[in-house]
């Protein structure tokens, strides 16, 4: 198995090198004593190098094999359920299989990466309902015989939060909660399917929030299960934006928790 810890190791060394040539360009050689721009410019030149600093690093630290392991599985899954409901798909991965392996991994890598595109910057949001009789909240369908709860709005979004995605999913939770009569009092994002969340993103997100929490809603996540996620939270201050008791292991508990303090 290929080592790319030297090469990530070089390619850290040389993001602190961009970044301490661009920070002299702005400041000027001796630091913040003699800079080259002064006031508000200055500020806002610090800001974007530091931001792009940090966006890199932590591309670069970031635990890659759990992310792509995430996007595998859920790739498969689709795949499985695909395989059930289309006799064209299942007919080609029968011929596959026939022909062997080979055929197999192509279909199968083939598969994956229209997955992977489709899910960032297709993927938009979804509505859940509650499961009469049980403490399920699934996506709702017309399949699916779910109640609602006036008082309460549960979305999500099953693809990585991202900068080509941010700002539909903003639009599309206001939309679902500005359109619903009576308004809604309680916001919970589902993000089991949020395994990553980039800068941008998370800008967008806290935006988000702060909108919400100024229009009246309370805002709360649930199943928040992925370790990359958890930590893009707590570096970008989004667990900070959120109240005390606003995080939970599912949409059920928050609402049980929530629904009846608005």
């Amino acid at each position: 198995m290929v080592d790319f810890e030297p090469l990530y190791t070089t390619c850290r060394a040389e993001a602190i090198a961009r970044f301490k040539k661009w920070w002299g360009l702005t400041w000027g050689r001796s630091g913040p004593e003699t800079p080259s721009l002064s006031g508000f410019a200055a500020v806002q030149a610090s800001v974007v190098l530091l931001a792009s600093l940090r966006a890199e690093l932590d591309h670069l630290l970031a635990d890659h094999d759990e992310i792509i392991r995430s996007h595998v599985t859920r790739g498969f899954r689709h795949l499985q359920r695909s395989l059930i409901v289309d006799d064209d798909l299942r007919a080609k991965w029968l011929a596959a299989f026939e022909k062997g392996e080979t055929s197999c991994e192509r279909m199968g890598g083939v598969h994956l990466l229209l997955h992977g595109i489709w899910a960032t910057t297709r993927g938009r949001l979804v509505e859940f309902v509650h499961v009469p009789g049980t403490t399920i909240w699934w996506p709702a369908s017309r399949h699916i015989e779910g109640e609602r709860n006036p008082d309460v709005a549960v979305v999500g979004l099953q693809a990585p939060l991202s900068f080509l995605n941010a700002d539909n999913f903003r639009a599309d939770v206001l939309k679902v909660v500005g359109g619903s009569t009576p308004k809604p009092r309680l916001l919970v994002i589902e993000a089991s399917g949020i395994v990553e969340i980039d800068f941008t993103a998370a800008q967008i997100l806290l935006d988000l929030i702060k909108q919400c929490q100024a229009d009246g809603l309370t805002v709360a996540m649930a199943r928040l299960e992925s370790t990359r996620a958890q930590q893009a939270f707590a570096r970008f201050g989004i667990y900070d934006a959120l109240p005390n008791g606003c995080i939970f292991h599912s949409v059920d508990e928050a609402v049980r928790a929530l629904a009846g303090k608005n």
